[in-house]
């Protein structure tokens, strides 16, 4: 590798290390290269600009961020909180298995793990204090929980690996159901467990009438992961089609139906959602020229040739990549992850003939758990902020937590079938 590359690289750390915002830390260290080669500064502006704009799929990550936004606006978690409470029942440590379900249910409105531990977060977290339950643990299964959001359907995440490495935007929304509820079902499991141990209080008792009722004021909201789903289980439409009639319906539901979202709050959701996105496309625009600075340095292929080196076995390069991305994750956000990272493992992954969707699941999950795990965690740094929990004790109560989904990782990296299931079946 030509050394003049090490020159954007060296910017780009030496500028994440002042706190610089990652996008601008990507475009210096691309202004860095081509100013040190003599090269065209105008590629920067055709790499971050030209094959951005092209992109059908981008346009997806507004559509799911105003969705969210449009329900959020709508005051629809609170109808999702009383359908959670009522789906639970007198269970012991109800509310610690409503937290759970809820981030599931809140995982196909809003695509976002920050999102969700920020968001229904705060109702779940005053709600398990009011009923009696530790700070800590509170803080705990809200951060653990809101990992389930960047896995299932409609996911930001997944659509900017879609973006950055060239898969199928519809067979990872898909790939993403089943290693969604399987994160579910094992936090739920240790939900069971600790609940028993530590006689947390049991739930309401919901009537048959009352449960009718709460479901059928719940359905037309539950219905919008629905439409997305069955869009693209049916081939109907393109995820970005799909998030644009999900969207619409969003509004319509929140606005005639249930009433609770006027102009007023529907131009609020337009101008937050127009700011996060612009941060997102930002991102995704200064990774795009990174990714190129990067095949140009020869970087990603050295990184294989080396790999190769080590072992021709694709599961121990798969074993490498998980103890890699779960130390980063401990340590990084999940920005410069994705956006830096990835880049250098896409010549990998296709020397190894691993299959994009599949490793798209396996990425994702893999940062997903360093959001909730010390000493980085900002699942948690959220969630005991909200809590007013000391930090220190929510990152000791998410650590069984953060275990039983690492067991859920490697099950989905060690059976493929479990992650493309279904976009084999569906698509």
């Amino acid at each position: 590798m030509d050394p003049i590359f090490l020159i954007p690289i060296i910017v780009l750390v030496v500028l994440m290390a002042l706190s610089m915002p990652i996008s601008l830390s990507m475009m210096f260290a691309c202004l860095s290269y081509f100013v040190v080669s003599g090269g065209d500064i105008g590629i920067i502006v055709h790499k971050m600009m030209y094959n951005t704009y092209i992109s059908y799929v981008i346009i997806a990550v507004p559509l799911f961020i105003f969705m969210a936004n449009v329900m959020n606006a709508g005051q629809v978690t609170d109808i999702m909180f009383d359908f959670s409470k009522a789906c639970i029942g007198k269970k012991r440590g109800a509310l610690a298995y409503v937290n759970v379900l809820l981030s599931l249910i809140f995982a196909g409105m809003s695509g976002s793990a920050v999102a969700d531990a920020s968001g229904i977060g705060t109702i779940e977290i005053n709600a398990m204090k009011k009923d009696g339950y530790d700070d800590e643990f509170s803080c705990a299964i809200t951060a653990a929980t809101a990992t389930v959001g960047p896995v299932f359907p409609p996911s930001i995440n997944l659509v900017v690996f879609a973006m950055i490495s060239g898969a199928s935007v519809g067979s990872l929304l898909l790939a993403g159901v089943v290693p969604a509820i399987m994160m579910t079902g094992a936090l739920m499991l240790y939900v069971a467990y600790i609940s028993k141990k530590r006689d947390y209080p049991p739930g309401q008792r919901f009537t048959p009438k009352q449960f009718l009722v709460i479901t059928a004021k719940a359905l037309p909201a539950l219905m919008t992961t629905v439409i997305l789903l069955v869009s693209l289980y049916t081939g109907v439409c393109t995820a970005t089609e799909g998030g644009a009639i999900a969207s619409l319906y969003c509004i319509l539901i929140s606005m005639l139906l249930y009433r609770t979202l006027n102009l007023k709050k529907l131009w609020e959701a337009v101008k937050t959602s127009a700011i996060q996105s612009a941060s997102i496309i930002l991102l995704i625009c200064a990774a795009q020229c990174f990714a190129y600075v990067i095949a140009l340095s020869g970087l990603n292929q050295l990184i294989a040739d080396f790999l190769l080196s080590v072992t021709t076995n694709k599961y121990v390069f798969l074993a490498i990549v998980n103890v890699v991305l779960l130390l980063l994750g401990m340590i990084m956000d999940t920005s410069p992850i994705l956006y830096i990272v990835l880049p250098l493992m896409l010549t990998s992954i296709k020397a190894y003939d691993i299959n994009l969707i599949h490793f798209g699941i396996i990425f994702t999950v893999n940062t997903m758990v360093g959001m909730c795990s010390p000493p980085y965690g900002i699942l948690c740094f959220i969630s005991s902020n909200i809590g007013k929990a000391p930090l220190k004790k929510v990152f000791a109560e998410v650590l069984p937590m953060c275990l039983l989904l690492i067991i859920v990782l490697i099950l989905l990296t060690y059976i493929p079938q479990l992650s493309l299931f279904l976009p084999n079946t569906m698509l």
